[in-house]
């Protein structure tokens, strides 16, 4: 029901119901462990408020959701392989990777769309705290490099945002 209320309601169009109401909603889902109708809630939410990503970005509450899913996977994998990805990625991080990917190159109309995108998302990532040590996050950020390379004005962005997050 929860999910349904989301993406079929006006929750799920516009930033504030969706902080006010949708977020509660999304975190008793993660605590209830639904990671993946967050995660697609995740993908129908934010491919609508990339304008407004400033207000998500502000609440502390849409920045740990961004970081319960991302995490999802640790739970069931040994130390050995959180600390070094020796198997393959695991399931919701890998699908996470694949909706921000999609978002940089299906969503956007114009190069100015890819670079909206491109910097929430690194916003998004890098407001997480300790992102330095979080292997789902350089994971996530390693899929956007490779979504964005050979276009250098994006790896100028890329660039500029790890250089300010370096100087903090």
């Amino acid at each position: 029901a929860f999910y349904v209320s989301l993406c079929m309601t006006s929750i799920g169009s516009d930033a504030t119901p969706f902080i006010l109401q949708g977020l509660p909603m999304s975190q008793k889902l993660i605590e209830q462990g639904y990671y993946l109708p967050v995660l697609r809630i995740i993908g129908n939410v934010t491919s609508m408020m990339f304008k407004q990503r400033k207000v998500l970005l502000n609440e502390p509450s849409f920045i740990q959701l961004i970081h319960s899913v991302a995490n999802a996977d640790s739970n069931t994998a040994s130390l050995k392989d959180r600390l070094t990805w020796s198997t393959p990625s695991p399931l919701i991080v890998r699908r996470l990777s694949a909706l921000i990917t999609t978002q940089l190159h299906r969503c956007a109309k114009s190069q100015s769309d890819v670079e909206l995108i491109l910097v929430f998302w690194l916003e998004a990532l890098f407001s997480i705290p300790v992102w330095i040590r979080e292997s789902c996050i350089l994971y996530l950020l390693n899929g956007i490099c490779i979504a964005i390379f050979g276009n250098d004005h994006l790896e100028k962005v890329i660039l500029e945002h790890l250089l300010d997050q370096y100087q903090l």
